[in-house]
Protein backbone atom coordinates (compact mmCIF):
# COMPACT_ATOMS: atom_id res chain seq x y z
CA UNK A 1 0.00 0.00 0.00
CA UNK A 2 1.22 3.48 -0.91
CA UNK A 3 -0.30 6.56 0.69
CA UNK A 4 -0.05 10.17 -0.43
CA UNK A 5 -1.31 13.22 1.42
CA UNK A 6 -2.69 15.55 -1.25
CA UNK A 7 -3.26 19.30 -0.83
CA UNK A 8 -4.02 21.77 -3.59
CA UNK A 9 -4.86 25.40 -4.29
CA UNK A 10 -4.11 26.71 -0.81
CA UNK A 11 -4.35 30.38 -1.86
CA UNK A 12 -2.95 31.60 1.45
CA UNK A 13 -2.87 35.35 2.02
CA UNK A 14 -1.19 37.81 4.34
CA UNK A 15 -3.26 40.10 6.55
CA UNK A 16 -0.61 42.80 6.13
CA UNK A 17 -1.09 42.88 2.35
CA UNK A 18 -4.89 43.08 2.26
CA UNK A 19 -5.15 46.86 2.65
CA UNK A 20 -2.20 47.86 0.45
CA UNK A 21 -2.85 49.48 -2.96
CA UNK A 22 -3.09 47.24 -6.05
CA UNK A 23 0.33 46.16 -7.24
CA UNK A 24 1.60 45.81 -3.69
CA UNK A 25 -1.47 44.25 -2.12
CA UNK A 26 -4.26 42.11 -3.60
CA UNK A 27 -6.19 42.88 -6.73
CA UNK A 28 -9.88 42.21 -6.17
CA UNK A 29 -10.88 39.70 -3.51
CA UNK A 30 -8.33 38.26 -1.08
CA UNK A 31 -8.89 34.74 -2.37
CA UNK A 32 -9.22 32.94 0.96
CA UNK A 33 -9.50 33.47 4.69
CA UNK A 34 -6.32 31.49 5.41
CA UNK A 35 -3.88 34.13 6.69
CA UNK A 36 -0.30 33.03 7.28
CA UNK A 37 -0.10 35.19 10.41
CA UNK A 38 -2.44 32.75 12.16
CA UNK A 39 -0.15 30.25 13.88
CA UNK A 40 -2.69 28.25 15.87
CA UNK A 41 -4.31 25.01 14.71
CA UNK A 42 -7.70 26.78 14.64
CA UNK A 43 -6.46 29.34 12.13
CA UNK A 44 -3.70 27.58 10.19
CA UNK A 45 -5.29 24.92 8.01
CA UNK A 46 -1.98 23.29 7.14
CA UNK A 47 -0.85 22.84 10.72
CA UNK A 48 -4.34 21.65 11.64
CA UNK A 49 -3.89 18.64 9.34
CA UNK A 50 -1.37 17.26 11.86
CA UNK A 51 -4.02 17.22 14.59
CA UNK A 52 -6.56 15.66 12.25
CA UNK A 53 -4.34 12.78 11.11
CA UNK A 54 -2.30 12.07 14.25
CA UNK A 55 -4.81 9.48 15.50
CA UNK A 56 -5.55 7.91 12.11
CA UNK A 57 -2.45 5.67 12.20
CA UNK A 58 -1.75 6.21 8.51
CA UNK A 59 1.80 5.67 7.31
CA UNK A 60 2.09 8.26 4.55
CA UNK A 61 4.84 7.94 1.93
CA UNK A 62 4.77 11.45 0.45
CA UNK A 63 3.09 14.83 0.74
CA UNK A 64 1.96 16.16 -2.64
CA UNK A 65 1.08 19.82 -3.23
CA UNK A 66 -0.62 20.56 -6.55
CA UNK A 67 0.18 24.27 -6.70
CA UNK A 68 -1.23 27.73 -5.96
CA UNK A 69 0.35 27.93 -2.52
CA UNK A 70 0.06 31.73 -2.31
CA UNK A 71 -2.76 33.86 -3.68
CA UNK A 72 -1.65 36.20 -6.48
CA UNK A 73 2.01 35.14 -6.34
CA UNK A 74 3.05 36.84 -3.09
CA UNK A 75 6.60 35.68 -2.36
CA UNK A 76 6.70 35.86 1.44
CA UNK A 77 3.37 34.06 1.67
CA UNK A 78 4.67 31.32 -0.63
CA UNK A 79 7.76 30.88 1.56
CA UNK A 80 5.72 30.56 4.75
CA UNK A 81 3.26 28.07 3.24
CA UNK A 82 6.07 25.92 1.80
CA UNK A 83 7.75 25.87 5.22
CA UNK A 84 4.45 25.05 6.96
CA UNK A 85 3.98 22.09 4.61
CA UNK A 86 7.41 20.78 5.56
CA UNK A 87 6.73 21.30 9.27
CA UNK A 88 3.48 19.39 8.97
CA UNK A 89 5.23 16.60 7.04
CA UNK A 90 7.88 16.36 9.75
CA UNK A 91 5.22 16.15 12.47
CA UNK A 92 3.47 13.32 10.61
CA UNK A 93 6.78 11.56 9.75
CA UNK A 94 6.20 11.96 6.02
CA UNK A 95 9.63 11.46 4.40
CA UNK A 96 9.01 13.13 1.00
CA UNK A 97 7.49 16.48 0.04
CA UNK A 98 6.83 17.17 -3.65
CA UNK A 99 5.10 20.15 -5.25
CA UNK A 100 4.22 21.44 -8.67
CA UNK A 101 3.94 25.07 -9.73
CA UNK A 102 0.52 26.72 -9.90
CA UNK A 103 -0.36 29.79 -11.94
CA UNK A 104 -0.83 31.81 -8.72
CA UNK A 105 2.72 30.91 -7.72
CA UNK A 106 3.98 32.82 -10.79
CA UNK A 107 1.34 35.02 -12.41
CA UNK A 108 -2.39 35.02 -11.77
CA UNK A 109 -3.36 38.04 -13.92
CA UNK A 110 -2.22 39.57 -17.20
CA UNK A 111 -0.91 42.51 -15.17
CA UNK A 112 1.50 40.17 -13.38
CA UNK A 113 3.12 38.68 -16.47
CA UNK A 114 5.88 41.25 -16.76
CA UNK A 115 7.22 40.19 -13.35
CA UNK A 116 6.69 36.46 -13.92
CA UNK A 117 10.28 35.75 -15.01
CA UNK A 118 11.48 37.21 -11.72
CA UNK A 119 9.13 34.91 -9.81
CA UNK A 120 10.37 31.88 -11.73
CA UNK A 121 13.92 32.74 -10.63
CA UNK A 122 12.63 33.23 -7.09
CA UNK A 123 11.27 29.66 -7.00
CA UNK A 124 14.77 28.36 -7.75
CA UNK A 125 16.10 30.02 -4.58
CA UNK A 126 13.38 28.85 -2.17
CA UNK A 127 14.41 27.11 1.05
CA UNK A 128 13.39 24.31 1.58
CA UNK A 129 14.08 23.58 -2.07
CA UNK A 130 11.15 23.65 -4.48
CA UNK A 131 9.62 21.51 -5.88
CA UNK A 132 11.45 18.83 -3.86
CA UNK A 133 14.62 18.17 -1.86
CA UNK A 134 16.01 16.00 -4.69
CA UNK A 135 18.48 17.94 -6.86
CA UNK A 136 18.16 15.70 -9.93
CA UNK A 137 14.36 15.86 -9.73
CA UNK A 138 14.46 19.66 -9.49
CA UNK A 139 16.92 19.95 -12.37
CA UNK A 140 14.72 17.87 -14.69
CA UNK A 141 11.60 19.75 -13.60
CA UNK A 142 13.19 23.12 -14.43
CA UNK A 143 14.87 22.05 -17.66
CA UNK A 144 12.19 19.88 -19.24
CA UNK A 145 9.01 20.51 -17.24
CA UNK A 146 8.84 16.80 -16.32
CA UNK A 147 10.53 15.06 -13.38
CA UNK A 148 10.16 11.64 -11.79
CA UNK A 149 10.94 10.00 -8.46
CA UNK A 150 10.82 6.32 -7.43
CA UNK A 151 9.06 5.43 -4.17
CA UNK A 152 9.43 1.65 -3.82
CA UNK A 153 6.82 0.20 -6.15
CA UNK A 154 5.36 3.52 -7.27
CA UNK A 155 6.83 6.28 -9.45
CA UNK A 156 5.84 9.93 -9.00
CA UNK A 157 5.90 12.01 -12.18
CA UNK A 158 5.51 15.79 -11.86
CA UNK A 159 4.55 18.00 -14.82
CA UNK A 160 5.10 21.77 -14.77
CA UNK A 161 2.10 23.09 -16.73
CA UNK A 162 3.07 26.67 -15.74
CA UNK A 163 6.62 26.71 -17.08
CA UNK A 164 5.91 29.32 -19.79
CA UNK A 165 3.88 31.69 -17.63
CA UNK A 166 4.91 35.25 -18.38
CA UNK A 167 7.33 34.26 -21.13
CA UNK A 168 5.08 34.90 -24.15
CA UNK A 169 5.87 37.55 -26.74
CA UNK A 170 3.00 39.73 -25.54
CA UNK A 171 0.35 39.85 -22.87
CA UNK A 172 -2.22 38.14 -25.11
CA UNK A 173 0.06 35.16 -25.78
CA UNK A 174 0.86 34.90 -22.07
CA UNK A 175 -2.82 35.08 -21.17
CA UNK A 176 -3.60 32.14 -23.45
CA UNK A 177 -0.92 30.03 -21.79
CA UNK A 178 -2.06 31.15 -18.34
CA UNK A 179 -5.64 30.13 -19.08
CA UNK A 180 -4.98 26.57 -20.22
CA UNK A 181 -1.59 25.51 -18.96
CA UNK A 182 1.30 24.20 -21.03
CA UNK A 183 1.92 20.63 -22.17
CA UNK A 184 3.88 19.72 -25.30
CA UNK A 185 4.24 16.44 -27.18
CA UNK A 186 7.85 16.28 -25.95
CA UNK A 187 6.68 16.61 -22.33
CA UNK A 188 4.14 13.82 -22.86
CA UNK A 189 6.88 11.64 -24.37
CA UNK A 190 9.06 12.28 -21.30
CA UNK A 191 6.21 11.31 -18.96
CA UNK A 192 5.60 8.03 -20.79
CA UNK A 193 9.32 7.24 -21.04
CA UNK A 194 9.80 7.78 -17.31
CA UNK A 195 6.87 5.50 -16.54
CA UNK A 196 7.83 2.74 -18.97
CA UNK A 197 11.50 2.78 -17.86
CA UNK A 198 10.48 2.46 -14.22
CA UNK A 199 10.59 -0.88 -12.40
CA UNK A 200 7.48 0.21 -10.47
CA UNK A 201 4.09 -1.22 -11.36
CA UNK A 202 2.18 1.94 -10.41
CA UNK A 203 2.54 5.60 -11.37
CA UNK A 204 1.09 8.80 -9.90
CA UNK A 205 1.14 11.76 -12.30
CA UNK A 206 0.71 15.22 -10.79
CA UNK A 207 0.12 18.61 -12.39
CA UNK A 208 -1.63 21.87 -11.63
CA UNK A 209 -3.89 22.43 -14.65
CA UNK A 210 -6.65 19.97 -15.52
CA UNK A 211 -6.07 17.68 -18.52
CA UNK A 212 -9.79 17.43 -19.30
CA UNK A 213 -12.99 19.24 -18.40
CA UNK A 214 -14.04 18.75 -14.79
CA UNK A 215 -17.46 17.11 -14.42
CA UNK A 216 -20.40 19.30 -13.44
CA UNK A 217 -18.39 22.49 -13.67
CA UNK A 218 -20.55 25.60 -14.05
CA UNK A 219 -18.04 27.79 -15.85
CA UNK A 220 -18.00 29.92 -18.97
CA UNK A 221 -14.42 28.90 -19.78
CA UNK A 222 -13.74 25.20 -20.23
CA UNK A 223 -10.00 25.71 -20.25
CA UNK A 224 -8.57 22.23 -20.01
CA UNK A 225 -5.08 21.67 -21.44
CA UNK A 226 -5.50 21.21 -25.23
CA UNK A 227 -3.24 18.14 -25.29
CA UNK A 228 -4.50 16.82 -21.95
CA UNK A 229 -6.67 14.09 -23.43
CA UNK A 230 -3.69 12.82 -25.46
CA UNK A 231 -1.69 12.55 -22.23
CA UNK A 232 -4.51 10.60 -20.58
CA UNK A 233 -4.88 8.33 -23.63
CA UNK A 234 -1.19 7.44 -23.59
CA UNK A 235 -1.20 6.88 -19.84
CA UNK A 236 -4.19 4.57 -20.23
CA UNK A 237 -2.33 2.65 -22.97
CA UNK A 238 0.88 2.34 -20.96
CA UNK A 239 1.99 -0.88 -19.29
CA UNK A 240 1.75 0.64 -15.80
CA UNK A 241 -1.20 1.33 -13.51
CA UNK A 242 -1.56 5.12 -13.51
CA UNK A 243 -3.45 7.63 -11.38
CA UNK A 244 -3.57 11.35 -12.30
CA UNK A 245 -3.91 14.24 -9.83
CA UNK A 246 -4.57 17.89 -10.64
CA UNK A 247 -5.87 21.07 -9.04
CA UNK A 248 -6.55 24.56 -10.50
CA UNK A 249 -10.37 24.55 -10.74
CA UNK A 250 -11.04 24.09 -6.98
CA UNK A 251 -13.61 21.47 -7.94
CA UNK A 252 -13.48 18.14 -6.14
CA UNK A 253 -14.15 15.07 -8.25
CA UNK A 254 -12.86 11.53 -8.73
CA UNK A 255 -13.34 10.22 -12.24
CA UNK A 256 -12.79 6.51 -12.26
CA UNK A 257 -10.82 4.65 -14.90
CA UNK A 258 -12.70 4.85 -18.18
CA UNK A 259 -11.69 2.70 -21.15
CA UNK A 260 -14.10 4.46 -23.52
CA UNK A 261 -12.73 7.92 -22.69
CA UNK A 262 -9.16 6.57 -22.51
CA UNK A 263 -8.21 7.88 -19.10
CA UNK A 264 -6.92 6.41 -15.84
CA UNK A 265 -8.44 7.36 -12.45
CA UNK A 266 -8.40 11.17 -12.36
CA UNK A 267 -8.63 13.15 -9.11
CA UNK A 268 -9.57 16.81 -9.35
CA UNK A 269 -8.42 17.89 -5.90
CA UNK A 270 -10.37 20.38 -3.84
CA UNK A 271 -8.96 23.70 -2.74
CA UNK A 272 -7.54 23.73 0.76
CA UNK A 273 -8.79 27.22 1.61
CA UNK A 274 -9.92 29.30 -1.39
CA UNK A 275 -13.34 30.94 -1.48
CA UNK A 276 -15.83 29.42 -3.89
CA UNK A 277 -16.23 31.31 -7.17
CA UNK A 278 -19.85 32.25 -7.76
CA UNK A 279 -20.12 30.15 -10.91
CA UNK A 280 -18.40 27.14 -9.29
CA UNK A 281 -20.39 26.59 -6.09
CA UNK A 282 -21.36 23.05 -7.08
CA UNK A 283 -18.89 20.28 -6.20
CA UNK A 284 -16.94 22.80 -4.13
CA UNK A 285 -15.57 22.43 -0.63
CA UNK A 286 -12.32 23.08 1.22
CA UNK A 287 -10.74 19.64 1.54
CA UNK A 288 -7.53 17.69 1.69
CA UNK A 289 -7.14 14.05 0.69
CA UNK A 290 -5.19 10.90 1.42
CA UNK A 291 -4.75 8.79 -1.70
CA UNK A 292 -4.23 5.08 -0.99
CA UNK A 293 -3.01 2.86 -3.83
CA UNK A 294 -3.07 -0.90 -3.40
CA UNK A 295 0.23 -1.80 -5.06
CA UNK A 296 -0.39 -5.51 -4.40
CA UNK A 297 -2.93 -5.41 -7.25
CA UNK A 298 -0.70 -5.69 -10.30
CA UNK A 299 -3.14 -5.45 -13.20
CA UNK A 300 -5.07 -2.24 -12.41
CA UNK A 301 -4.98 0.98 -10.44
CA UNK A 302 -7.04 0.24 -7.36
CA UNK A 303 -7.36 2.08 -4.10
CA UNK A 304 -9.17 4.65 -2.00
CA UNK A 305 -9.41 8.42 -1.64
CA UNK A 306 -10.02 9.58 1.93
CA UNK A 307 -11.19 13.20 2.25
CA UNK A 308 -11.57 15.68 5.10
CA UNK A 309 -13.37 19.06 4.91
CA UNK A 310 -12.86 22.26 6.88
CA UNK A 311 -15.58 23.13 9.36
CA UNK A 312 -15.82 24.78 12.79
CA UNK A 313 -12.10 25.66 12.74
CA UNK A 314 -10.99 22.05 12.30
CA UNK A 315 -10.81 19.25 9.77
CA UNK A 316 -13.67 16.74 9.81
CA UNK A 317 -14.39 13.64 7.75
CA UNK A 318 -16.12 14.83 4.61
CA UNK A 319 -19.84 14.38 4.15
CA UNK A 320 -19.97 16.11 0.78
CA UNK A 321 -21.87 14.25 -1.91
CA UNK A 322 -19.24 15.10 -4.54
CA UNK A 323 -16.43 13.68 -2.40
CA UNK A 324 -17.47 11.88 0.79
CA UNK A 325 -14.87 10.67 3.26
CA UNK A 326 -14.16 7.37 1.51
CA UNK A 327 -14.33 6.82 -2.25
CA UNK A 328 -12.89 3.73 -3.90
CA UNK A 329 -11.54 3.32 -7.42
CA UNK A 330 -10.65 0.14 -9.27
CA UNK A 331 -12.66 -2.15 -11.54
CA UNK A 332 -15.29 -0.48 -13.71
CA UNK A 333 -18.48 -1.65 -11.98
CA UNK A 334 -21.37 -3.12 -13.96
CA UNK A 335 -24.62 -2.09 -12.30
CA UNK A 336 -26.49 -4.89 -14.11
CA UNK A 337 -24.15 -7.58 -12.79
CA UNK A 338 -24.11 -6.12 -9.28
CA UNK A 339 -27.92 -5.93 -9.21
CA UNK A 340 -28.16 -9.58 -10.23
CA UNK A 341 -25.55 -10.68 -7.66
CA UNK A 342 -27.20 -8.78 -4.78
CA UNK A 343 -30.68 -10.06 -5.70
CA UNK A 344 -29.37 -13.64 -5.52
CA UNK A 345 -27.74 -13.26 -2.09
CA UNK A 346 -30.67 -14.78 -0.23
CA UNK A 347 -30.58 -12.24 2.61
CA UNK A 348 -33.05 -13.14 5.35
CA UNK A 349 -32.67 -10.06 7.56
CA UNK A 350 -29.36 -8.24 7.22
CA UNK A 351 -25.78 -8.55 6.01
CA UNK A 352 -22.88 -6.50 7.34
CA UNK A 353 -20.38 -4.66 5.17
CA UNK A 354 -17.63 -7.28 5.31
CA UNK A 355 -19.90 -10.12 4.17
CA UNK A 356 -21.52 -7.96 1.50
CA UNK A 357 -18.14 -6.98 0.05
CA UNK A 358 -16.99 -10.61 0.17
CA UNK A 359 -20.08 -11.78 -1.68
CA UNK A 360 -20.19 -8.92 -4.21
CA UNK A 361 -16.67 -7.38 -4.35
CA UNK A 362 -17.39 -4.83 -7.08
CA UNK A 363 -20.18 -3.18 -5.09
CA UNK A 364 -17.57 -1.26 -3.08
CA UNK A 365 -16.62 0.68 -6.22
CA UNK A 366 -20.09 2.19 -6.79
CA UNK A 367 -20.52 5.91 -6.17
CA UNK A 368 -23.44 7.37 -4.21
CA UNK A 369 -25.59 8.04 -7.27
CA UNK A 370 -25.09 4.46 -8.47
CA UNK A 371 -26.01 3.09 -5.03
CA UNK A 372 -29.23 5.10 -5.10
CA UNK A 373 -30.01 3.73 -8.55
CA UNK A 374 -29.20 0.20 -7.36
CA UNK A 375 -31.62 0.56 -4.47
CA UNK A 376 -34.34 1.67 -6.87
CA UNK A 377 -33.72 -1.44 -8.97
CA UNK A 378 -33.74 -3.67 -5.88
CA UNK A 379 -37.08 -2.45 -4.50
CA UNK A 380 -39.06 -5.44 -5.90
CA UNK A 381 -36.71 -7.80 -4.02
CA UNK A 382 -37.08 -5.98 -0.70
CA UNK A 383 -33.29 -5.62 -0.43
CA UNK A 384 -31.77 -2.24 0.40
CA UNK A 385 -28.11 -1.23 0.47
CA UNK A 386 -27.54 0.77 3.66
CA UNK A 387 -25.33 3.86 3.83
CA UNK A 388 -23.51 5.11 6.90
CA UNK A 389 -21.72 8.47 6.57
CA UNK A 390 -21.88 8.23 2.77
CA UNK A 391 -20.29 4.75 2.76
CA UNK A 392 -21.86 1.34 2.23
CA UNK A 393 -22.60 -0.10 5.66
CA UNK A 394 -24.28 -3.33 4.62
CA UNK A 395 -27.60 -4.63 3.28
CA UNK A 396 -31.01 -5.31 4.78
CA UNK A 397 -34.00 -7.38 3.67
CA UNK A 398 -37.20 -5.46 4.26
CA UNK A 399 -40.19 -7.43 5.47
CA UNK A 400 -42.87 -7.80 2.85
CA UNK A 401 -46.09 -5.95 3.56
CA UNK A 402 -48.97 -8.23 4.38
Amino acid sequence: MKRFLVVSDIHAISEELKDLPDGRGYFGSAGSEFEIEGRTRRKNRILAISDCLKNEELEIDALICLGDLAHQAKKLVFLQVWRDLHEMAETLAIPVVVGVTGNHDIASRVEDFRAAADRIEFLKQVNPQFPSSDESFNSAYREHGVASMELDGCILVAIDTCRLHGLGKDDNTSAQIWSVGFLTDDMIDRVITAIEDSTSTHAVVLMHHHPRKVDEIEDTDYDEIPSGCELLRRLSASSKNCVVLHGHKHMVNLRRRDTDANHPPLLSAASLAAYACRERSRNYSNQFHVLEIDTSVQDKAQGTVLSWEWGSFRWEKSKKHAMPHKVRFGPIPSLDQIEKAVAELGILTSMNQAKLFEAVPDIKFLDLDEINELNERLKPTGIEILLRQSEIGGAIKQEEEQ
